[in-house]
């Protein structure tokens, strides 16, 4: 099981147990930035659901093709949807049009733009939806109401989706002038010469923007607009959007060539070479998969071994494809063709699950959404919503994250996804988005405390802070007063924020400025220790490498006075590799069972941070516990366990095994019993 699942699917039965457990964090006195702009935490918030363009969904797709509702535009529909926490939908029309449609497929708002919405919107913070359209403007909308808020004009026809940086940055691609980088607030940025830009602009965990140009280059700029590498793959023909997974850029060209390449240098890994011309993207599944249709009317899955990409499977449709597939989290592929027929097929043979039928051709990239559903648009100038809905428990497990190559940001945006769009089938908006900030926060604490940033006190206050201001805001009702309408994200909307711009996960006042109190709280060991029991220490730094078992090289132990049965301190020394990726945490945990002369037996389970043991040697650390420490420390320095001087009868049993920071374990050591003969 992954190691993120652990935390969502095991304990999702309780949800109140996990938001109290799972999102323990604490509060830094200097705490990390975390960005006010960026990806809305959405089901799926722009073309192939993420910054990189993987399309893979957190939830399993439908296993029946019910239409659960349709919605009808007076135009076709060729780009694909993005979709909210709370189900609302927002795709556009080829006259222009551009919808927000709710989950059970009821218009909330619509505008019209002046000409075609080219691709798929993007959702970002600060309650904002931009939409690209082929005359050239960019506009950003407010995503309760729809109100315009601002346009900014490329005077050249925009040909992909907006991508959303981690600053807010939106980045979009043209016809004649390249790409361009504009700023949240509508300003431009940057732009660079390139030839027509056919693919998406996909964004790598380091804010480096992949893109694929109309004459077959794939170009690798900085965040400042500079090249860092370019590399012609096909010429004289356009590359799709770029989907990237770790440190792999992978592009499928209209020569019908799929490439991986290497992310920082544009090397190219490997090759393969279709029946057709790709015209939609690639989508990336579990298990190094890499799925895309052609125009032979084929679905193809590719398995990346490394140096070459094995064929998996080709599946025969009616048509030519040129839509991007959606995949969900078993590996099914969803994807439509230009017979207007969408697709369910099985991830491990390509089997056909359903088909669903449209009137028309099916351009539009796919997506999944809340409960799991499919979404698509058709060229019948309907939009579609397929499937069953799944809710509450059936939806958290099947849920899961993959953190590999992700940023902190979107992991914890995943996170919170998960936790909101869960609810159910009727999650009011407002409130699903603005509770999903506050898992974020919640989340992001977390990661504070695993890494050891901050302090019991500190946590609870923003706990407390950040639960009180959200039941303020269900008895009130007024959630939508705060969605879009709180730059600093404490929870006070701006028009009644006395001091705006406090630093993120900062407790305030009910006027928004910060309220410096600090409840009493138990220990960091105590904290860690409870956290650490329930395998929940969290850090995207570690992977599923095994830590290393330790071994007790050394013990030592103080006496009151010469009261030799009175231990008032003791020193423990572990020794052990360590073979974790750089920063990422180990502990050590060590349960001892002490058999006292009066037959009385003792248990305990102590956990040692190696961060924060002193060093004695390159691989040992040293720890000590005293006679007046809290809880098992205390009490475990009071007894008898591990005393080099055992009274007779007694005789003490310890085993170790070390855990990271993200859950993963060693086996326990064999029971060891202490200085026995």
């Amino acid at each position: 099981m992954n190691r993120w699942t652990l935390c969502l699917g095991r304990r999702l039965a309780a949800l109140s147990v996990l938001f109290l457990l799972c999102v323990v964090g604490l509060l830094a006195s200097a705490t990390p930035a975390i960005a006010s702009e960026g990806l809305a935490a959405a089901v799926w918030p722009m073309l192939g659901s993420s910054v990189g363009h993987d399309s893979l969904s957190g939830f399993q797709g439908p296993n029946t093709n019910q239409l659960a509702w349709k919605f009808s535009t007076n135009a076709g529909i060729d780009g694909g949807p993005a979709i909210d926490v709370d189900g609302t939908v927002f795709f556009g029309s080829d006259n222009g049009g551009f919808f927000a449609v709710d989950q059970t497929g009821h218009l909330r708002w619509s505008v019209k733009t002046l000409t075609p919405v080219v691709g798929v919107p993007a959702l970002a913070r600060g309650g904002k939806v931009y939409v690209a359209t082929n005359g050239g403007t960019i506009y950003a909308f407010d995503i309760v109401t729809g109100r315009s808020l601002w346009g900014y004009q490329t005077n050249s026809p925009i040909t992909t989706s907006p991508a959303v940086g981690a600053d807010g940055t939106i980045y979009v691609g043209t016809q004649s002038k390249g790409l361009f980088a504009v700023s949240p607030q509508g300003n431009g940025l940057w732009a660079i010469d390139l030839d027509g830009i056919d693919g998406s602009p996909a964004l790598g965990p380091d804010g480096t923007i992949y893109v694929g140009t109309s004459d077959g280059h794939v170009v690798a700029l900085a965040a400042n607009g500079s090249v860092r590498w370019q590399v012609l793959l096909a010429s004289r023909t356009g590359i799709g959007s770029p989907a990237l997974a770790g440190s792999r850029v992978y592009v499928a060209a209209g020569d019908g060539s799929v490439r991986a390449l290497d992310a920082a240098s544009g090397a190219v890994l490997w090759t393969f070479q279709a029946g057709g011309a790709i015209n939609g993207g690639v989508s990336l599944g579990p298990d190094a998969s890499v799925s895309f249709g052609a125009a032979d009317h084929k679905v193809y899955s590719l398995h990346d071994a490394g140096d070459h990409a094995q064929l998996r499977w080709a599946t025969s449709v009616g048509a030519n494809v040129e839509s991007t597939a959606a995949i969900d989290r078993t590996g099914a592929v969803f994807i439509g063709d230009d017979a207007g027929q969408v697709y369910a097929l099985e991830g491990a043979t390509g089997a056909v699950r359903w088909t669903f039928a449209t009137g028309r051709s099916v351009q539009s990239a796919v997506a999944i959404g809340i409960g799991g559903r499919v979404f698509v648009g058709s060229g019948d100038r309907t939009f579609y919503a397929i499937g069953e809905f799944r809710s509450g428990a059936e939806c958290w497990n099947n849920a899961f994250i993959d953190a590999t190559g992700l940023t902190q940001e979107e992991i914890t945006r995943r996170v919170q996804v998960l936790l909101a769009a869960c609810g159910g089938a009727n999650v009011d908006a407002c409130e699903a988005s603005v509770q999903g900030g506050v898992n974020a926060d919640r989340f992001l604490a977390a990661q504070l405390i695993a890494s050891q940033q901050i302090t019991p006190a500190q946590y609870l206050a923003i706990l407390r802070d950040r639960t009180r201001k959200l039941d303020a805001l269900r008895a009130s009702g007024k959630f939508c007063d705060v969605l879009g309408h709180d730059a600093d994200g404490d929870l006070v909307p701006d028009s009644k924020d006395a001091c705006p711009g406090t630093p993120p996960l900062t407790p305030t006042f009910d006027n928004g400025c910060p309220d410096p109190t600090l409840p009493p709280a138990p220990s960091a060991d105590l904290v860690r220790d409870g956290l650490a029991k329930l395998n929940l220490l969290l850090d995207p730094r570690c992977n599923e490498t095994v830590p290393v078992i330790p071994a007790l090289t050394f013990s030592a132990v103080s006496f009151s006075g010469t009261n030799l049965t009175d231990p008032s301190q003791k020193e423990l020394w572990f020794t052990s590799d360590d073979n974790q990726p750089p920063g990422c945490g180990v502990f050590f945990e060590m349960e001892v069972v002490h058999r006292r002369p009066d037959g009385v037996v003792e248990n305990f389970y102590l956990v040692f941070p190696r961060s924060r043991g002193v060093p004695k040697g390159v691989r040992t650390f040293a720890f000590t516990t005293k006679a007046t420490d809290n809880g098992s420390y205390g009490a475990f320095t009071r007894s008898g366990a591990i005393v080099l001087i055992n009274n007779v009868g007694a005789v003490t049993y310890y085993r170790l095994r070390a855990t990271n920071y993200s859950g993963v374990r060693s086996t326990w050591s064999p029971l060891t019993c202490f200085e026995c003969q």
